[in-house]
């Protein structure tokens, strides 16, 4: 997608991190192959995120998505979601709070808790958001700082449901819904 800027020079592409509820597996390494669908082209700036899936329009949602039986409570589910800046200035990176597709979902997403931090999974830095997903109100802005060099920075999503919150629900009942981390890039002008 190419776009005129304003005088300010700025650039705004959005990713976004997508957990569909039921999640049971750990997604797959990012490498850097995954580099070359999931990117963000907007004059002469382009952010990139990683994805395993082809990435075809710049706002689609990262799409995590797992069969619902496999689900496990009390097994949590984690998700690297990799951002760099490929071409251009460097970018700040504001992480928008957890959205869900449709009403039904909140009853179900309610039952399951969140954490999302910086840095990879397994190597963190610190935690940005944390609770039960429709608890998690906060947008946080400058989440990430990406450098003009290209080096990647990361978000790790670790979802859980905890046993003790689905004892009145039958297996299958709390295998559905989708809920939805969105992510904007910036350019910052220097």
């Amino acid at each position: 997608m190419r776009k005129e800027f304003t005088r300010r020079g700025k650039a705004i592409a959005a990713s976004g991190a997508v957990i569909g509820l039921g999640a049971m597996t750990t997604l797959a390494a990012w490498s850097d192959a995954e580099w070359t669908v999931g990117s963000f082209l907007t004059g002469s700036f382009q952010a990139q995120a990683s994805d395993t899936s082809d990435f075809q329009n710049p706002t689609e949602d990262l799409n995590f998505s797992f069969t619902g039986e496999k689900i496990q409570p009390d097994l949590p589910v984690t998700a690297t979601h990799w951002l760099r800046v490929k071409e251009g200035n460097g970018a700040t990176v504001t992480l928008g709070r957890p959205q869900f597709n449709n009403n039904d979902s909140n009853e179900i997403a309610d039952r399951f808790t969140a954490t999302v931090e910086k840095g990879a999974c397994g190597a963190t830095e610190g935690v940005l958001q944390q609770g039960k997903l429709t608890a998690i109100s906060n947008d946080v802005t400058d989440a990430l700082i990406l450098a003009a060099s290209g080096e990647a920075q990361a978000f790790c999503f670790t979802v859980e449901l905890p046993k003790e919150n689905i004892h009145d629900l039958q297996p299958g009942e709390y295998t559905s819904g989708k809920v939805t981390w969105p992510v904007t890039v910036t350019e910052v002008s220097q």
